[in-house]
């Protein structure tokens, strides 16, 4: 068996007494865990990334918890192998034969669901002591899974993609008949965008025919309500947390705002002019007083909503150089998140909402920035870019955009990230185009220095300091330590 990954020669390399993992250092700068468990050991290993030039030494602990590498960057690393909330180890979710596209976690905290370009969704049960170990597997469509959503009440779990369908799961049934799915046709191409209203009495479908259907989940054999304007197809929905206001975009550029309170919400909508290219992201903030919109003129716009069926004029905030991929208000309004092709996220003060500004620019990643998701406690940020790399950066920081915590592993572009619904655990989900899922525990910077100390023997030396801990004072991490 080869296994291949390695762009450079291979300077060093280890089994773990258990023969669980082998482990493989570089001159290109990585690890490579190799899993032997796994039906294919050359799948998809976990990749290590950190160092700045050639790994030369690494070891396994006798107790198979730690691997330490050693670099011509004079820096030793730790990384935890066994430890359940070490982001070097997560659960790795296969099974998907093409890339696992749209990750959901169920507000009940039982499911992690994982929609996939093989056609398949994977519910994964995320309150079992190995989520990884076996999924159930519904099979439904005919092709790709572009959309996923979970409905607030965790009942349904409704996929849309290539095929036309909308197809309806019903998460509460014995988990042989939840495999049985409803079908919901009447779209007439790839649906691209799916949303559950807040009160679980809509859901709602959009996509490349250019239209927005409304389905009643009390009444489903109900027809749809079918809102039409747009003139290209529709690539994003969303529901303001009152349920109040829809709001859809796509590629005519032109968002349209829907009343879903209107006895007819057909009737009329509100066109957001303004934007000169494709709509691809959109977010109400948590008291439904704004909306941002941003595609591809890489200027999002935010729009405060009325008691009325009105809007203010929008406010312009310029600051990207490229498409805009994701955005996402913090649930206390204090931030509004931007992430863009340019490979920045940005974090605009939302303290005086009429004129927000960018407080703080995150770089890192070396790629477009594909995906974010806010915890629930707003602590931390997780996004997730086409560099192979999910990073976590945390929002109560002094400085947020000072360091971030690699989420390595993936080998190809992460499109979807999510958090768990509850802080205590905090789970974190990813995606990738390597066709696999990943479900992470984080681990803080804080816990990483005690086990530092543990296993180094001594403390942070001050550039150590600055890369890991930004603009913090120097303090000793372990004050017994030279």
């Amino acid at each position: 068996m080869v296994l291949r990954g390695h762009t450079d020669q291979v300077y060093a390399a280890a089994f773990s007494s258990d023969n669980r993992w082998l482990v493989t250092a570089s001159r290109d700068a990585s690890a490579r865990m190799w899993d032997l468990d796994a039906p294919d050991p050359s799948f998809a290993p976990v990749v290590l990334n950190g160092h700045e030039s050639p790994i030369r030494a690494l070891a396994i602990s006798d107790d198979n918890r730690w691997l330490v590498t050693g670099g011509e960057d004079n820096m030793a690393r730790l990384w935890g192998l066994t430890r359940p909330d070490s982001p070097a180890a997560p659960a790795i979710l296969r099974g998907h034969t093409s890339l696992a596209r749209i990750v959901a976690f169920s507000p009940d905290q039982h499911w992690l669901a994982t929609g996939s370009g093989d056609g398949t969704v994977r519910l994964w049960d995320v309150q079992s002591p190995d989520p990884a170990a076996k999924s159930i597997l519904l099979s439904g469509h005919k092709t790709a899974i572009y959309a996923m959503a979970i409905s607030p009440n965790s009942r349904w779990l409704a996929s849309g993609g290539q095929d036309n369908d909308l197809v309806l799961w019903d998460l509460t049934a014995q988990p042989g008949a939840i495999a049985r799915p409803q079908i919901l046709t009447g779209h007439t191409s790839t649906i691209r965008a799916i949303a559950s209203s807040p009160d679980n009495r809509w859901l709602i479908s959009a996509g490349r025919d250019k239209t927005a259907r409304l389905w009643n989940l009390e009444n489903l054999a109900a027809a749809p309500i079918i809102l039409r304007g747009h003139t290209d197809q529709i690539r994003v929905v969303a529901i303001s947390p009152d349920g109040r206001w829809l709001v859809t975009g796509g590629d005519d550029g032109a968002p349209r705002l829907w009343n879903l309170a209107d006895r007819n919400p057909s009737a009329a909508s509100i066109v957001l002019s303004g934007h000169t290219g494709a709509i691809r992201a959109v977010a109400f903030s948590a008291d439904s007083r704004w909306l941002v919109t941003g595609g591809d003129d890489a200027k999002p716009r935010l729009w405060g909503l009325g008691e009325s069926f009105t809007t203010t004029a929008p406010v312009e905030l310029p600051g990207h150089a490229q498409v805009i991929r994701a955005m996402a208000f913090t649930s206390d309004g204090r931030w509004l998140v931007t992430a863009s092709g340019d490979n920045t996220v940005r974090l605009w003060d939302m303290t005086s909402p009429g004129k927000p500004t960018t407080r703080f620019v995150l770089r890192g990643h070396n790629g477009e920035v594909r995906a974010l998701a806010i915890s629930p406690d707003n602590h931390w940020l997780i996004t997730g870019g086409e560099d192979d790399i999910a990073r976590l950066w945390d929002l109560t920081a002094a400085d947020p955009s000072a360091h971030s915590i690699i989420l390595p592993g993936h080998t190809g572009p992460v499109w979807s990230v999510a958090f768990s619904p509850a802080s205590q655990p905090l789970r974190v989900a990813t995606g990738s185009g390597d066709n696999t899922a990943r479900l992470w525990q984080p681990v803080t910077l804080t816990e990483v220095a005690d086990l530092a100390c543990l296993r180094a023997g001594r403390n942070l030396t001050t550039n150590e300091w600055k890369q890991f801990m930004g603009d913090a004072p120097y303090r000793k991490t372990c004050p017994a330590l030279p």
